[in-house]
């Protein structure tokens, strides 16, 4: 199983309720593929960045969950024969380990590398 984020961007003509709808539709169809939903993050109506189907605005949502691939495919069939869908886009989370700390390194003075040498050393 894998982590995904999948963000929709809806039709504004779909109001408040009929977007909040349209989310839990999709959440079904992933609940149906074995997915645990993470979270589901609803933004609202939002100002879009350039004019998607004649459409200055959309709903925004997403959508936080953890599942097979298979279960990834089937949610963006439905998204894509949805046409109260203007946009989406579904992306694997890759949680990358931290690197290990840094060991600090001697000072060259303390540890007797090149300029090191003193008055005395050199006779």
């Amino acid at each position: 199983m894998y982590d995904y984020e999948t963000l929709m961007v809806l039709h504004p003509d779909l109001g408040e309720a009929g977007a909040k709808e349209l989310v839990q539709r999709m959440r079904t169809v992933l609940e149906a593929g074995r997915a645990e939903i993470k979270k589901v993050d609803e933004w609202g109506m939002r100002e879009l960045a350039y004019v998607i189907h004649k459409q200055r605005r959309g709903f925004y949502a997403l959508i936080e969950y953890r599942c097979e691939p298979q279960a990834v495919r089937e949610l963006e069939r439905q998204l894509k024969l949805n046409d109260q869908v203007l946009r989406f886009v579904s992306v694997r989370q890759i949680h990358k380990k931290a690197p290990p700390p840094r060991r600090p390194r001697p000072d060259r003075d303390e540890a007797g590398g090149p300029g090191s040498e003193t008055a005395e050393d050199l006779g």
